[in-house]
Parts: C-alpha cells; structure tokens; sequence
C-alpha cells in the first residue's frame, strides 16, 4: 500500500512540475512588458494564501503604511487570519481564500497591484497569479516567473523578514514613520478574556504560550510544567494562562494555569494585549508580542525553513528591544535542559526589570 501511495505521489508531482512548465510558456508567448506606475496604485491585494498567522502579522506593518498612504488595502488569506484581520479598519476587504473557490467579487474591486511575499512556486500558485491579468503583480525572488510583473530580490537569512515589506515602501516610495504591525480589537474576544479575568487578585499576569505548529519547536509537557511551577514558587499571585488551541492545551493537563475554552486567534490576541510579559517558542505569538511591545522570551531552535532552506531564527526574529530570543543548538526545543530555560525565566520574574536589561538580545545556547 505505501508503494502505491509514493507512486501516485510522484506521479502528481511529476504531473504538476509539467502543467507548470505549460503554464510558464504560455505565460511567456502571449505577456507583455508591464511597468509598475506608482500613481496609479489605489488599491492593492495582499496574498496570505498559506493562512499563516505570524507572517500576516508582520504584514500588518505594510497595510498601516498603505492606509497612511491613502491607498486601499484588501486581504486574500484562510480562515484564522480572516478572523484576525476581519475587523481591522485599516483594510478595505479581508477575502477568504479557497483552493477552488471563484474571486469573481475581487475583479469588480479594481485592483491595481497584487503583491505575494510567499517564496512558494507551485503549479497552482502561478495560475492563481496569471489570473490577476487586470493588475501589475509584484513577487519576490520570482526573475523566471513572467506573471510576477515585478520581482523584487530578497533572500538573506541574516535580514529580518520585515526587510521584505519595507522594500515594497521603497519601490512604491510610501512615506512611513516606523514599521510596526497593527492588531485590532475584537469585542466578542475582549468580553471572553474580561470574563475569565474578573475578580481575579493577581500581581502580575504572565501568557505563556508552549506549542507551534512544529513538534521541534514544542515545549514538552515537563518543560511546561516545571516553568509554571517555578513561576508559582517565586510568586503564587502571578495569574499565568495558556496560549493556544485549548483542545491540545488541555490534553496537555498542565496545573496552577489558566486555560480560556473555546478560544480564537482572536482571543489570543486580546490575552498577549493584557498581559505583562510572555514565554513562547518560536511561533506567532512572538509577533503578537511585538505589535504591543511586551516583554517577551522568545526560545528558538536553528531549523531551516521549508520554501527556502534558510536557517529561521534571524529572518523570524521577534525584532524589537523589549523582547530577548535565545537560539538553543539542540534539534528539538523538547530536549533543552530545563535548567537552561529557567535561569531565563528568573530575569522575568525579578522585580522592577524586564528581560532585555539582563539578556543579549540574541544568545545562542549550547
């Protein structure tokens, strides 16, 4: 049976590296020169197809300066970012991106730029861009694909990814003060956060987030719970919650923590909005963290992303002085020792001083 499956897998690979090469020919033969005029730009799209929430956060930096700019902005992402970005007032239209669905209603918007940040080159990737024929589109590192109008050079991991939405600034000659990411308010997320936080007595109010999207980049269970209860020992009227999807944050059984039901992407927001410091691995979180200048401790390992082969930890750093990113050697953030993730932790918790005071801003552990 796993024969036949990696067949079939190869199969389509091979199938779709072919309609690629179609595509890009016929791309080539009937496309013209297009020219980006920057005074024509009104309106642009934003392609998050990925629905990734820490890369659309950073974005946020470059919707601001749009909207400073007096150019409308509109969003094409999955279902997460849409609830985050959905009520924001910075963004004319935030579109729900489906695999097959039809984008009849965005040609009526008239478009006139599209920009993809993704490194991704597939086979559906280029006819979705090829479609956006009424606009100039803008794609970065993409000199061998024709329907990116525009391609933008940018490929260094030493650079941090925000270097990528300044570049659109700069190409557009935007004026912008200081690129910061925006996050807007949710009511119904506010009311949730207010309702578990009424009547709480507490002397600070720490988020700790322990899972990604990655098993390398997981707290494990132990190292979570020893955090919480070192927290604890030094202060028990320290109200620590758990960021995340509460379905695997309560499979993980941890005690003396808060965990908020039914939460959102939204109410994780509002959580890192109220608290006073937060503790996560290398994950959205980090950039949430960064958009209301929390004191943050921020645990890395040195993986390589998937779309480049570049090593992540400076390209994805959080970014901003009040946050403190160590890089531990280890493969997986589960096998740091303990020990080395608490010593961390106490410049957090002593009084009157934040973590950047006392730690480089990048420390690499072994």
């Amino acid at each position: 049976m796993q024969f036949f499956k990696l067949v079939t897998r190869k199969k389509n690979e091979m199938l779709r590296a072919l309609k690629l090469k179609i595509l890009l020919s016929s791309y080539i033969l009937k496309s013209e020169e297009r020219n980006l005029i920057k005074e024509r730009v009104k309106h642009v799209l934003i392609l998050r197809l990925d629905d990734k929430v820490g890369d659309m956060i950073v974005a946020t930096g470059l919707i601001k300066a749009f909207h400073e700019n007096n150019i409308k902005v509109s969003v094409l992402t999955g279902s997460v970012c849409h609830e985050l970005l959905s009520s924001s007032p910075l963004i004319h239209k935030c579109y729900l991106y489906k695999r097959r669905g039809k984008l009849i209603e965005l040609d009526e918007e008239g478009i006139d730029l599209v920009i993809d940040f993704d490194d991704v080159v597939t086979f559906e990737r280029c006819k979705l861009i090829s479609r956006f024929s009424y606009a100039h589109v803008i794609g970065f590192n993409k000199d061998n694909f024709p329907m990116y109008h525009t391609s933008l050079t940018q490929l260094d991991e030493n650079s941090h990814i925000t270097e990528r939405h300044k570049l659109v600034i700069r190409t557009l000659q935007l004026t912008s003060e200081k690129y910061t990411y925006f996050l807007p308010e949710c009511l119904d997320a506010k009311e949730k956060v207010s309702n578990v936080l009424h009547g709480s007595t507490y002397s600070r109010f720490i988020a700790i987030n322990p899972l990604t999207g990655s098993d390398d980049k997981d707290f494990s269970i132990e190292q979570t719970q020893f955090i919480v209860n070192h927290i604890k020992k030094y202060d028990e009227k320290i109200l620590l919650i758990l960021v995340g999807q509460p379905s695997k944050l309560f499979s993980m059984g941890i005690k003396n923590v808060v965990m908020i039901p039914d939460s959102t992407i939204s109410v994780a927001v509002e959580i890192i909005r109220r608290c006073d410091a937060v503790i996560s691995p290398d994950t959205s979180i980090i950039h949430m963290a960064n958009a209301f200048n929390k004191p943050l401790l921020a645990i890395y390992n040195k993986r390589k992303l998937k779309d480049t082969g570049l090593v992540g930890y400076n390209l994805w750093s959080p970014n901003y002085p009040n946050a403190n990113q160590v890089v531990f050697e280890e493969r997986n953030i589960n096998e740091v020792p303990i020990s080395s993730i608490i010593s961390l932790i106490d410049k957090i918790l002593e009084p009157h001083t934040s973590v950047k005071n006392d730690i480089e801003p990048i420390l690499t552990l072994s």
